[in-house]
């Protein structure tokens, strides 16, 4: 699965410049101060504007982080109390919640920016359904075929493993449902990859907002190794701080060969979430943390692969904007520095 052209194929370059744009289409008639401002001349527009709202516009991404990062953690630092059980449903609701932070910091600054067209635009990035089935395959089958890797590389050197059945073909629908929904992928991925990764496209090569969008989406977990009831804290960080950072740049791969298309995001975050349920890979139901590292080594192996496929394409200039993201979309999601 090379990406023989992965801006080429997929993207345009973007004609409009979000800066100039607020200059063309918020500038007002300048009018004169009365006889105290002799000679002064205010422009209306620029006086009327809240300073806050020029703020969003100047630094749409940082406040993008703050937002996801308050929202997230701020929800998830009452279960650190241990009187809310985990198997509650208060428990499961703020949890989940929890995970709504990049969704919700997403839609708060687009509409900031650009109004309810931009927030609309922002989610029908998650509507970019028409593509290649070979996209919809790869954002499946990868997950479980990484983990696979990883389990008989792991078998291969005397790794012994714990028992495990085939998921049923019947539930395995339903699961996957509910790995979307509650499992993180639909809250996360129109934060991610809809919001923060096509802004970091405008300004960096795909190499570098994938590098860029790796750490910042690494430490947003860091309140899970403190939870109780999530399995977590029994995983090195540091080991899935090298697992996250191969995954992104094949999230960024994905996206930029689906024209932008935040459901094939959601799909590859669920697949893999499907596949860590079914298979006893991790800790704690495995005893071994050999297995979690064939699968990083693994993962890290496919993304070099793809990466020095397309060398130009990733250490070139910043990406232009995805073919779909224009089309009916408002030049406010466009942020240039």
């Amino acid at each position: 699965m090379g990406i023989k052209s992965l801006a080429s194929a997929t993207l345009v370059k973007e004609p409009f410049k979000w800066s100039e744009g607020v200059r063309n289409r918020t500038r007002t008639p300048a009018k004169t101060v009365g006889k105290k401002g002799a000679g002064r001349r205010v422009d209306g527009a620029r006086n009327a504007k809240p300073r806050f709202s020029g703020t969003i516009q100047q630094s749409p991404l940082g406040l993008f982080v703050v937002l996801a990062f308050l929202f997230s953690w701020g929800t998830w630092v009452p279960l650190l109390s241990y009187r809310i059980a985990f198997t509650s449903k208060l428990w499961k609701l703020t949890y989940i919640a929890g995970l709504s932070g990049p969704l919700l910091a997403a839609l708060l600054v687009s509409f900031a920016i650009g109004g309810r067209t931009a927030a609309e635009a922002l989610l029908k990035q998650g509507l970019i359904w028409k593509l290649k089935s070979r996209w919809y395959f790869a954002a499946l089958a990868l997950p479980p075929f990484l983990m696979m890797g990883g389990w008989y590389m792991a078998a291969s050197i005397g790794q012994t493993h714990p028992e495990w059945e085939m998921p049923s073909l019947s539930l395995l629908p339903l699961t996957f449902l509910i790995m979307v929904l509650r499992g993180g992928p639909l809250n996360e991925e129109f934060g991610w990859r809809g919001f923060l990764l096509p802004k970091l496209l405008e300004r960096f090569s795909p190499f570098e907002a994938s590098l860029i969008v790796a750490p910042i989406w690494t430490v947003w977990h860091l309140p899970l190794w403190f939870l109780p009831g999530v399995p977590h804290k029994y995983w090195p960080f540091g080991l899935f701080a090298l697992l996250i950072v191969p995954i992104t740049f094949l999230f960024t791969w994905l996206y930029c060969r689906s024209k932008g298309s935040v459901l094939i995001a959601i799909l590859f975050h669920a697949s893999f979430n499907t596949a860590i349920h079914y298979l006893p890979l991790l800790p704690p139901r495995h005893s071994s943390l050999v297995p979690f590292k064939m699968w990083v080594g693994l993962a890290w192996v496919l993304t070099a692969l793809i990466v020095a496929k397309d060398s130009k394409v990733w250490f070139g200039q910043p990406a232009p904007k995805p073919k779909a993201l224009l089309k009916g979309s408002a030049p406010s999601l466009v942020y240039h520095r």
